[in-house]
């Protein structure tokens, strides 16, 4: 930790994030649970994206808005393209998440259908997302859970930056 007293509460801050994100991101659980789990998560650090860039960010849940409309919000409040791969891929998440949230059948292990779609969702995260996906050192996760997981990183990384520039 750093001795500078605005770096500490960054570094604890960031810990507390991340710490967020082990705990509640799964390991090796069903596609259905995983998506809605982190879902959930990236919805958190998207709607801190867009209360950053507000004076009075109660009236955001006042709002009622949508994950696609708050995720908009949150791009178009980004000018920095080389991260527009997490946009993307929160669209991805978000389609996936509708999935499993407006079909009984779709929570079935052998559904091909919905497996394809997750393998999608997986292959374009891993395609678009910078940080490297090595399965040889995190074999206890699931390539879902590592896209997942890259995801989160992604946005805590946008979020962060963000609120080390408003101190």
């Amino acid at each position: 930790m750093s001795k500078d007293p605005k770096l500490r509460k960054l570094d604890k801050k960031l810990l507390e994030d991340l710490w967020r994100g082990l705990y509640h991101l799964p390991v090796q659980q069903a596609p259905s649970t995983a998506v809605l789990k982190g879902h959930l998560c990236a919805e958190v650090l998207i709607r801190r994206v867009v209360s950053a860039h507000m004076s009075d960010s109660s009236v955001l849940e006042d709002a009622r808005l949508s994950f696609h409309q708050v995720l908009c919000l949150a791009q178009g409040f980004s000018c920095e393209h080389e991260i527009d791969w997490i946009w993307d891929c929160c669209r991805e998440l978000n389609r996936l998440r509708n999935v499993f949230s407006h079909s009984i059948d779709a929570h079935n292990p052998n559904n091909a259908t919905v497996n394809e779609q997750v393998e999608e969702f997986v292959r374009k995260t891993e395609k678009d997302c910078p940080f490297p996906f090595d399965e040889g050192s995190l074999k206890h996760y699931t390539r879902l859970d590592l896209a997942l997981r890259a995801i989160y990183c992604g946005l805590l990384s946008v979020v962060h930056d963000l609120e080390n520039e408003a101190e």
